[in-house]
């Protein structure tokens, strides 16, 4: 993904690809040569290296999109529930003071923020 739900998330994905993940890609693949030495042949073992790379990034590309659509959904969880509480408070309000009166309408100006920070999809 070009932008992410949390920059922090996408420095730390970044990370783990570095340190992590190209590592144990190259491990896997120098003792899959060890075993199969019968592949061990120069050429093929930079086709094979080459596939197995595109591949695993692309996994990996994917699994980076799963965890940042998974942080979406965490946020958006916790903006419903900022959503859910304001009108609760704007309904105590309004039955309380009035809809006109100045609690109301300032407590209407916090629910309309929390709306705007709530994405509801289909589903």
């Amino acid at each position: 993904m070009t932008t992410n739900a949390n920059p922090t998330l996408g420095k730390v994905e970044d990370l783990f690809k570095d340190l992590v993940w190209d590592n144990l890609v190259q491990v896997a693949l120098t003792a899959f040569f060890a075993y199969a030495t019968f592949l061990n042949i120069p050429v093929i073992r930079q086709a094979v290296t080459k596939i197995v790379t595109l591949f695993t990034d692309l996994l990996f590309k994917y699994m980076k999109l799963y965890v940042d659509l998974g942080a979406i959904t965490l946020a958006n969880d916790a903006h419903e529930s900022a959503f859910v509480k304001e009108v609760l408070v704007l309904r105590k309000i309004a039955k309380s003071k009035g809809m006109l009166s100045k609690e109301y309408l300032e407590e209407k100006e916090r629910a309309k923020d929390a709306l705007a920070a709530f994405v509801k999809f289909n589903g």
